[in-house]
């Protein structure tokens, strides 16, 4: 149970991370951040 709740913690931290790098990137990147995002959580 612990440990389902640390995977889900590090996921959420992971996603707002990748989230506010797609913001400060540019603008431009604001009008799709879903490649985006999943591009920084695969590399």
């Amino acid at each position: 149970m612990l440990l389902r709740v640390v995977v889900v913690a590090v996921l959420v931290v992971m996603i707002g991370m990748a989230y506010g790098t797609a913001i400060a990137d540019g603008r431009d990147q604001a009008m799709v951040p879903q490649p985006r995002i999943t591009c920084d959580l695969l590399s």
